[in-house]
């Protein structure tokens, strides 16, 4: 059985600049279809996903006869909707009052933080809306400095938290962003954002191209899509949310039931229980 979190070598074509008439990248091809055709089946993360894979070896030849989706999951157990007035993390940061935006994750290359840190510059004169960026990666530094230089005290930035605090963390935000870049609609999933439904939190998808996020958040209602460098229109939204509570806890409990029907621990394990039977009734 073969699960594929990123497609590669396309992350590579896409987003490093290597051409796709190099060597390796033929050879690496090669091999992917051999492995994937030979498998007893082949899963991903998202139908774009699986649609994208699809073209690159025949899925009839395996065992399954199709590519599977599983969702990424998220413990909707342990990882669930908690009032800011009961939650310490929220208690601790001042954000009990407030409507929290948070990025929570790696702060990499490929994530638009430039444009999450325009909206907080718009954002500075109006004390309810908050901004909270806890990770790291190489964007961690381009938060301490715009924070710096700018005198931003509505955005607190932070390392990455005990993982005994992520469901007090995810809890905390009232709205998370979610960045990724159109190259990698089709390729991969943020995985963070099925963490922050189960937290019952909207996710603002940042990202100019359809993908499995952009689908999900429109067929559930579960937040916003932006594209990128649209400063603005974040700023437009979260002044609306700060004003509307009563239509921002619909779209959390809209974003809690999304979880529960898609990226839930417990549905994606009867996913692999019934790749299982199927499996063990061939052989038998």
């Amino acid at each position: 059985s073969v699960m594929v979190h990123d497609i590669y070598p396309d992350v590579l074509t896409r987003l490093a600049g290597v051409p796709e008439q190099h060597p390796i990248v033929h050879l690496w091809r090669w091999l992917n279809r051999l492995a994937y055709e030979r498998a007893e089946v082949v899963m991903t993360l998202g139908e774009h996903m699986a649609a994208t894979l699809a073209k690159q070896f025949n899925p009839a030849r395996t065992l399954a006869g199709a590519i599977k989706v599983i969702y990424p999951w998220a413990d909707t157990e342990a990882i669930r909707p908690i009032p800011k007035a009961e939650n310490p993390f929220a208690q601790q940061y001042g954000q009990v009052d407030k409507l929290t935006v948070m990025y929570s994750g790696n702060m990499g290359l490929g994530h638009d933080i430039e444009t999450m840190l325009a909206a907080a510059v718009q954002l500075q004169s109006i004390p309810d809306i908050h901004f909270m960026f806890i990770g790291a990666g190489p964007k961690w530094q381009v938060v301490a400095d715009t924070i710096r230089e700018q005198k931003l005290s509505n955005v607190t930035l932070l390392p990455w938290q005990p993982e005994h605090m992520l469901p007090y963390t995810l809890a905390t935000a009232d709205i998370a962003l979610v960045s990724l870049e159109p190259e990698m609609a089709s390729l991969a999933i943020p995985s963070k954002a099925f963490s922050s439904l189960a937290a019952g939190t909207p996710i603002m998808v940042i990202c100019s191209e359809k993908s499995e996020l952009t689908d999900i958040v429109m067929r559930t209602n579960c937040g916003w899509l932006v594209s990128e460098n649209s400063a603005e229109k974040i700023c437009n939204i979260l002044i609306s949310m700060s004003k509307r509570n009563d239509i921002l806890d619909k779209i959390k409990i809209n974003s809690r039931n999304a979880s529960e029907k898609l990226g839930s621990r417990n549905n994606s394990m009867i996913i692999v229980n019934i790749l299982k039977y199927l499996m063990v009734s061939y052989y038998l």
